[in-house]
């Protein structure tokens, strides 16, 4: 679209043929948003998420030599649903399962997060994000 920038999978060829040349890990953010943010905060819409990972693996034959591992919801907001530690851990138990579903459960690509940006404590509260994330 006009508004945002779509990566091509030349582009994305272009990274794991540059981490394979520096001896490089390349790990890829995936965006916890689609398809409406950053217009409003919506549940994960894993969908396209799972097309391109498909598209990775059977179209491209990626597997974890190629990518080290993916980062979902880079710098999610704090508002909701985002800010809820076990909607994102149920978002990453989801990837987690896309990704075993596609390469197999004894694939080596890890997950990285979550990173929360933005996180504001009012008066009273406390912080249980991680606590609440690994629960």
């Amino acid at each position: 679209s006009e508004k945002y920038y779509c990566m091509s999978v030349i582009e994305f060829d272009g990274y794991v043929n540059f981490a394979q040349n520096t001896n490089s890990k390349l790990v890829f953010g995936l965006s916890m948003g689609y398809p409406l943010y950053p217009q409003s905060n919506t549940m994960w819409n894993y969908s396209n998420t799972q097309q391109f990972l498909r598209h990775l693996h059977y179209v491209r034959h990626y597997n974890s030599s190629h990518i080290y591992g993916f980062e979902l919801g880079n710098e999610v907001s704090n508002d909701d649903p985002y800010n809820n530690a076990i909607y994102q851990s149920n978002a990453f138990r989801e990837l987690r399962g896309i990704i075993d579903g596609i390469w197999g459960s004894d694939n080596n690509i890890k997950l990285f997060g979550p990173d929360p940006h933005s996180y504001i404590l009012t008066d009273g509260d406390t912080f249980n994000y991680f606590v609440d994330f690994v629960r």
